[in-house]
């Protein structure tokens, strides 16, 4: 019931695309609204469907009463706030502007009050939902269908398989776009830490989502603080290979992470082994995508590099942030020194805090110009990309204790060399400042 309430907030927000493609309804004419061939009816008050206007609104009391959300009027603003799960709407009676998700937008039409009611524009949230829309001229019918109806795992309102246009229009701009290592984008959302999310991009399709945040639920019920035991009741036991051409590779980490084939993806859930073996975050890769990588690694270039580097600093703060603690702040004094010493165990093959001429990690801060009261570090070898690095600091008690520590900045770095033990070598410098 929940996931149809859910649907039908998408209906209503749909309807005027069929105005704005040139299709000409009377004012009088009953229209049929289906959604996902199930027929919605509109007891009491039906949509305002203006013609000449070419225009159809919908009264704001729908959306409380059928689609399960919460409508907020703001008296002092004449503005109505539409909440639903990760989709907040908000517009004023009147005005050619809303906000979508805390994002300014402009639309064509207005939100007006007719009959003691609120009716709200349609055609703006049209841009910002995943549905196909088919018109039936015959008969009158709107037809409206999720892309995401039936996707275990929606993240913000995006799926694997939802259009660059979608996402936009529901995240806007990205705040930083990343190099992955299966060669596609990532669409860094951090500009709020408690909202992050990375969505990949491949020729204008999703085809990547992976989020440390607490805001997300699948179908079945799957979310951040479920316990392992629980999730694999839901999906069973996780994949410990996959196969790709004629070569079987192993999953490493089988204590720390479920692996699953899911509607088409390959879905990673994380757990930490320190809060109970509970779900710590989510991530999807299109099947094709997973498949198409050659092994566990990317291709290296210092793009790769820095994209690992930053995506490093997020995951920790994002961390820090569901445990209640500030977000570091970033030092490249502390992101030379930690790539340096990154690229001296790749080059001289050793994982060691302590480098082969004895310095140790603060003698190497020191050398960059770093003045502390307090100092740490955290180095790793050895995994495939900044998300499996920082899931493995994170499943480690001492690394763990300084990403949630009290030290107020850090510097990340990472090297690459492939005649190496571990190929990839990564390391976090923290510090808290004289």
């Amino acid at each position: 019931m929940r996931n149809k309430s859910k649907s039908l907030i998408l209906i209503l927000l749909i309807l005027l695309t069929l105005i704005s493609s040139s299709i000409f309804i009377s004012a009088q004419s009953e229209v049929t609204i289906k959604l996902n061939n199930i027929k919605i009816s509109f007891p009491n008050v039906k949509p305002y469907m203006d013609a000449k206007a070419g225009r159809v609104l919908v009264p704001v009391s729908f959306v409380a009463e059928r689609l399960g959300a919460e409508v907020k009027w703001d008296q002092a603003n004449k503005a109505v706030d539409i909440i639903k799960d990760n989709t907040n709407m908000r517009f004023k009676i009147g005005e050619e502007r809303f906000t979508l998700n805390g994002i300014n937008k402009s639309m064509d039409t207005v939100a007006f009050l007719k009959d003691g009611r609120t009716f709200v524009p349609l055609r703006f949230i049209s841009e910002s939902l995943g549905i196909d829309i088919g018109w039936d001229p015959k008969t009158y019918t709107v037809s409206l269908k999720e892309r995401n109806i039936n996707k275990e795992f929606v993240v913000q309102g995006i799926s694997v398989g939802s259009t660059e246009e979608d996402l936009i229009s529901k995240l806007g701009q990205p705040d930083r776009k990343d190099l992955s290592k299966y060669g596609f984008e990532w669409y860094i959302y951090n500009r709020d830490y408690s909202k992050y999310i990375q969505v990949g991009i491949k020729d204008k399709k999703v085809v990547g989502i992976y989020t440390n945040v607490d805001n997300w639920k699948s179908t079945k019920g799957i979310k951040i603080g479920m316990e392992r035991a629980e999730v694999e009741r839901l999906l069973g036991k996780s994949l410990n290979s996959v196969r790709k051409g004629n070569t079987v590779y192993s999953i490493y980490n089988v204590d720390e992470k479920g692996l699953y084939l899911i509607d088409g993806s390959y879905v990673s859930i994380f757990y930490d082994i320190h809060e109970n073996n509970t779900v710590t975050s989510l991530q999807i890769i299109d099947e094709d995508i997973e498949l198409g990588l050659d092994g566990y690694y990317g291709v290296y270039s210092e793009k790769l590099r820095n994209s690992f580097e930053r995506q490093i600093f997020d995951l920790a703060n994002v961390i820090r942030i569901r445990n209640g603690l500030e977000p570091f702040t970033w030092s490249d004094e502390a992101m030379i020194s930690s790539r340096k010493h990154s690229q001296d165990m790749a080059d001289s093959d050793y994982f060691e805090h302590i480098n082969l001429k004895g310095e140790s990690p603060f003698d190497r801060m020191k050398k960059e110009g770093i003045t502390y009261i307090s100092a740490a570090e955290n180095i790793a070898a050895g995994t495939s990309d900044a998300i499996e690095t920082h899931e493995g600091w994170m499943n480690s008690s001492e690394h763990r204790n300084s990403i949630l520590g009290e030290y107020k900045t850090i510097g990340v770095g990472g090297a690459y060399n492939s005649s190496s033990t571990y190929k990839y070598y990564y390391t976090q410098n923290f510090f808290t400042g004289i």
